[in-house]
C-alpha cells in the first residue's frame, strides 16, 4: 500500500519512513488510555492513519498545484511532545509537518491561506461527514472519527506559530474565524 501511495504521491523512501514514524507516534498518543482493547487499538490506528495522512497530503498537494515544492518532515521535538502526551489527558499531535518552498514569482498572494488551510479543511470535512452519518447511524467508530478530526482541526487552527492557524489567521482573519468556529462546533457535536 505504501509503495502505491509513493507512486501516486511521489513519496521518496525517507519521506515514507518519516510519515510511518509520525503515524505510529500519533497512534500511541491517541490510544494510550485504551491499550487494553485490541479492537479499539486497530480501529483507532486506522482512523489516525486516514485522518493525519489525508491532512498532510492535502497540504502537500495544494502546495504542489500552486507550483511549490513540498515534503513531509519529521520534527524530533514534535515527535517527543506527541509521545509524552500519551501520558497526558490532552493530546498534542504534532510529530511533523509539511515543509513548503515556493518560488516567489510563481505563487499567488492567496497561496498561504490555501496551503495552510488545506489540512484543517480536510479534517473539518471528515469530521462533518462522520457527524452527519452518525446522526443517521450511531456508531462509536464514526464518533471517534468525528472527534479526532474535529480535535486535529481545532488544534491546528490555534493562531500560534508554527501551526496552520497562525498562517491562516495572518492571511485571512475571516477564513480563520469561519474554520475555527466550524471546528469548535464539531468538537461540541462529536
Amino acid at each position: 500500500m505504501l509503495a502505491t501511495a509513493g507512486i501516486v504521491y511521489g513519496l521518496n523512501r525517507s519521506e515514507a519512513v518519516a510519515i510511518l514514524v509520525a503515524l505510529a507516534s500519533l497512534t500511541i498518543a491517541w490510544i494510550s488510555p485504551y491499550f487494553g482493547s485490541p479492537y479499539y487499538i486497530a480501529v483507532s490506528a486506522g482512523i489516525i492513519v486516514l485522518s493525519v495522512l489525508l491532512h498532510e497530503l492535502a497540504h502537500r498537494q495544494v502546495a504542489r498545484r500552486l507550483g511549490c515544492y513540498s515534503r513531509f518532515i519529521l520534527d524530533p521535538m514534535g515527535l517527543a511532545i506527541t509521545l509524552v502526551s500519551a501520558a497526558l489527558p490532552v493530546k498534542f499531535l504534532a510529530p511533523g509537518y509539511v515543509g513548503i518552498s515556493c518560488p516567489f514569482y510563481r505563487v499567488p498572494r492567496y497561496a498561504e491561506v490555501r496551503i495552510a488551510g488545506a489540512g484543517p479543511l480536510t479534517n473539518l470535512l471528515l469530521s462533518s461527514i462522520a457527524v452527519m452519518i452518525r446522526g443517521i447511524y450511531f456508531s462509536h467508530i464514526l464518533g471517534d472519527l468525528a472527534l479526532l478530526n474535529a480535535w486535529l482541526a481545532l488544534f491546528n487552527l490555534l493562531p500560534i506559530g508554527p501551526l496552520d492557524g497562525a498562517k491562516v489567521f495572518r492571511s485571512s482573519r475571516q477564513v480563520w474565524l469561519a474554520m475555527f468556529a466550524w471546528a469548535a462546533l464539531l468538537m461540541y457535536l462529536a
